[in-house]
């Protein structure tokens, strides 16, 4: 194989393809044929047509016969010269699948038996999907319940933007979710259940069973961004989600665009900053280190009942935050750490020190802003905590029981389990 052609290249071909060598050609001076002319113009003149023929020849084969460096990835076409039967198979290229495996979520050193396999959803390999079936009222479409304090309700409306996500199918808030998140947070992309393009659901699903359900409808296939082709569209009936969904190891990947779009109003942020600014100021020195803060959320209250008889666990001990702080005190040079809680008495008395500092307030909204500023985070139980943590930046350390009410489902280069006890 080589890169160019065996035929010869006539004067024309050579024109057509360097327009600049005819140019400068035309360019020419011109002589007439008077006789009192001497003859070695005649002569230098076909001498020059002579010389700009050859370098123009010899130009056009060196662009088809020698390799070119390119800055970009395109490559000359390779004109097959051989027999068809000496040239290699075609290389058969396999589609990926739509959704991870659980090989590749989890890795060869997780123990899978610790983990049920209905508590791992399959995760997407595309994301962003486009959102064009919002606006098609004649579609089905997905609502959610709206029960439980902020964290849930953060966590719904993930779930329901995770579906539109995945799947391209259409979702909407109900309006009870949007009046009670909706002046925290300005940027809410997922519309308002309405009558007109919205008018009721036909069924009830848990969200677990209705995001497998969505994978076989749609045959297990996905639309990716550039891929043309048209799909079925996957939900069959409307529905609402009746649980508190959450899936966590489903939400990781779009940290960052939900950041974005789960920002706080501006006076949130600015007292936010304002009250952590004030605690981290006790522990100010002279030190020219820069200081790395980590956020702590502490749930106990009401929590304390519920890991007992919902996950038959104890609250958690004094262990596990000495583990937690000391995982970020072996990796940083000055870290401080900032805690909120629904029990700021408990955490006062047992965890403030020189670098721990309570900078929470009465406010669960401010809470979780003064959450989300920290470099790194250190959460307990509760959506509320993970939220406020998945809405910042950095390292999320978590308890780990093996198991609910935490199931991590791959491995994480930011969500880091901690053994409880």
């Amino acid at each position: 194989m080589y890169r160019g052609v065996h035929t010869s290249v006539p004067l024309a071909s050579v024109i057509e393809a360097s327009p600049s060598l005819f140019l400068s050609l035309s360019v020419l001076p011109s002589f007439s044929s008077n006789k009192s002319r001497p003859s070695t113009l005649m002569m230098q003149r076909k001498t020059v047509y002579v010389l700009l023929m050859t370098a123009g020849v010899f130009s056009l084969l060196v662009f088809h016969l020698v390799p070119m460096n390119m800055s970009y990835n395109t490559k000359f076409v390779r004109y097959m010269t051989a027999p068809m039967a000496d040239t290699p198979h075609p290389v058969v290229c396999t589609p990926v699948k739509p959704f991870y495996t659980e090989t590749e979520l989890k890795g060869p050193k997780m123990n899978k038996s610790l983990l049920p396999e209905a508590w791992c959803l399959p995760q997407s390999r595309y994301l962003p999907l486009p959102t064009d079936n919002m606006h098609n009222c004649s579609l089905p479409y997905v609502s959610m319940s709206t029960n439980g304090r902020l964290g849930n309700k953060m966590c719904q409306y993930m779930s329901l933007a995770l579906l539109r996500k995945v799947f391209g199918i259409r979702v909407a808030m109900v309006e009870g979710m949007k009046h009670q998140i909706g002046p925290f947070f300005p940027k809410l992309s997922i519309p308002v259940e309405d009558h007109k393009c919205f008018p009721g659901h036909n069924t009830t699903s848990d969200y677990n069973d209705l995001y497998l359900k969505l994978i076989e409808w749609s045959g297990g296939r996905l639309p990716s961004i550039a891929d043309s082709q048209l799909y079925p569209y996957p939900l069959k009936v409307s529905t609402y989600v009746q649980d508190y969904p959450c899936p966590r190891t489903l939400l990781l990947p779009l940290r960052d665009h939900f950041r974005e779009e789960l920002s706080f109003q501006p006076e949130t942020m600015k007292k936010a900053r304002q009250m952590l600014d004030d605690a981290l100021k006790t522990v100010r020195d002279n030190s020219t280190q820069p200081m790395t803060v980590i956020t702590v959320h502490i749930r106990r209250t009401d929590y304390i009942t519920y890991i007992t008889y919902r996950h038959h666990l104890l609250p958690l001990r004094m262990i596990y935050f000495a583990k937690a702080f000391n995982y970020y005190r072996l990796r940083y040079a000055r870290p401080v750490f900032a805690m909120t809680s629904d029990d700021p008495k408990w955490c006062k008395e047992n965890l403030v020190d020189k670098d721990v500092v309570f900078a929470g307030g009465d406010d669960p909204v401010v809470d979780m802003a003064i959450l989300t500023l920290g470099d790194h985070h250190v959460i307990t139980y509760g959506t509320y905590g993970f939220v406020s943590a998945f809405l910042g930046r950095g390292t999320i350390v978590f308890p780990d029981t093996y198991g609910e009410p935490y199931t991590y489902c791959f491995n994480s280069t930011f969500f880091q389990p901690l053994y409880r006890d």
